[in-house]
């Protein structure tokens, strides 16, 4: 059986059982070994909202045995995402238009090319990334939102503890975090909401001039979604394992400026970047790998974070009684 009929095979049947169904079951309905089940579920779980009576007990135990219960989350079926990368979505918009026309297929057309930017639709949202939510946000935030962005009106919610009136602009689904974010203007600064973090969300009459804002251009230099000032790099990474891959993936959809030197055993990042603590923590996943340049609060920021890592474990002093 072709892995992705498996796959959806189960997905259904998880649909059909929302009081719940072993993965030993879920093996024998599907009439595949066990392993092979298994392999399906570890993806499954990544990709899908679904959830086993183990995830609430606290321990470390492996979820992946014929053992264990599996639930959809409700509402299931509005959660059944396939991540398709650009020359597939490509080949299927080519493929519906061959098939000719049909309602579906001139729905599936639609979400593609909005996905694809090809043509203006729900310009106000941006997915960053590929992954799929775990869980949706209140059912009546977005319609407020895209009531009060198409209309210029201000919103009104509670963020931690205080309360924000704001020009909303946007909304960003950032896949690394797998959660949605409002931008708005507060004042005369834009900033990011976690709409995790925002309740009571509330449509006011007050009306805004909306200023000449285009979400993908904001977004292009957010190494995040981290608010802040915008900062010139530059960092510069030793050629170590797959140091260079990982670098020319992580900047690929960005304008970096990337030069490599020493015989190929250096290359230099320059960019500009807002997200000061999010691009400090990927600098850091690099190790000794990668050494800030620029901008100087940045290289201190860094060698700050490994000083507390190398106190954490007491190299720094006996690094200096040697």
């Amino acid at each position: 059986m072709d892995s992705i009929v498996r796959i959806m095979k189960t997905i259904a049947l998880l649909a059909a059982n929302p009081q719940g169904i072993s993965g030993g079951e879920l093996a024998r309905v599907c009439g595949i070994p066990w392993p092979t089940l298994k392999k399906d579920l570890e993806y499954i779980s990544q990709s899908y909202p679904v959830y086993t009576d183990r995830d609430d007990s606290g321990s470390d135990e492996d979820i992946f045995q014929p053992d264990v219960v599996w639930y959809p989350v409700e509402p299931f079926e509005q959660y059944l995402p396939v991540t398709l990368g650009v020359q597939e979505a490509f080949v299927l918009l080519r493929a519906l238009e061959l098939l000719g026309e049909s309602p579906e297929r001139s729905r599936l057309r639609e979400k593609l090319i909005g996905r694809l930017g090809l043509e203006p639709s729900n310009e106000y949202r941006l997915i960053k990334g590929s992954m799929v939510p775990v869980r949706p946000i209140d059912s009546e935030v977005f319609p407020i939102l895209d009531l009060a962005v198409n209309e210029c009106r201000q919103v009104s919610f509670s963020f931690g503890e205080r309360k924000a009136v704001v020009d909303p602009l946007g909304l960003v689904f950032y896949s690394r975090l797998r959660h949605w974010y409002l931008l708005a203007r507060e004042g005369e600064t834009v900033k990011t909401f976690n709409l995790q973090k925002a309740a009571n969300m509330r449509l006011t009459s007050n009306r805004f001039s909306r200023p000449d804002f285009e979400i993908k251009d904001w977004m292009s230099l957010h190494w995040g979604m981290e608010y802040g000032e915008p900062m010139r790099v530059k960092v510069r990474f030793a050629n170590r394992s797959h140091t260079f891959d990982k670098v020319r993936k992580d900047t690929a959809h960005r304008g970096s400026k990337l030069t490599v030197s020493d015989d190929g055993n250096t290359m230099l990042m320059e960019d500009t970047v807002i997200g000061f603590n999010e691009f400090v923590t990927w600098v850091l996943g690099f190790g000794s790998a990668a050494e800030v340049l620029e901008p100087p609060e940045l290289r201190r920021a860094v060698r700050d974070r490994v000083t507390e890592v190398l106190e954490v474990y007491g190299l720094e002093r006996s690094t200096t009684e040697r």
